[in-house]
């Protein structure tokens, strides 16, 4: 399977949400959704490959970015604005992976990410870069 391209344009110091549910399908048969019991989902927000890491979202730990629906295929990214107060340029790149029970890995989604500054800051708040 393909990763699902897929850019998203981040508002910073705002959340952040983005919702669906992933087919086990292809385009002409949607087929059924994938189920994501005992998965995990992981995705890391970047200006470049192996430059610092400037956001994580888990699917575990005491307060989840990412709700994986079990049997739904359901998949829910929520970032908050301290998440989003992370992204301190205006160009980064993501993806967005789940992994099964068995080990499998999954690229689901990736792509480039456009962060929209923050203009009403507090003074400790990042300034986004060029």
């Amino acid at each position: 399977m393909t990763a699902a391209k897929r850019d998203l344009y981040i508002e910073q110091g705002a959340t952040f949400t983005l919702g669906f549910v992933w087919y086990d399908g292809n385009e002409v048969d949607q087929g059924s959704p994938v189920d994501l019991t005992g998965c995990l989902g992981r995705m890391q927000i970047r200006k470049s490959q192996q430059s610092a890491t400037l956001l994580d979202a888990v699917s575990f730990g005491p307060t989840p970015q990412i709700v994986l629906y079990g049997t739904e295929g359901r998949i829910n990214l929520v970032l908050t604005p301290i998440d989003t107060n992370k992204l301190n340029t205006k160009t980064a790149y993501y993806d967005m992976e789940i992994e099964f029970p068995n080990g499998s890995v999954f690229r689901l989604l990736e792509g480039k990410v456009t962060v929209s500054p923050n203009i009403t800051q507090m003074p400790a708040d990042p300034v986004v870069d060029n």
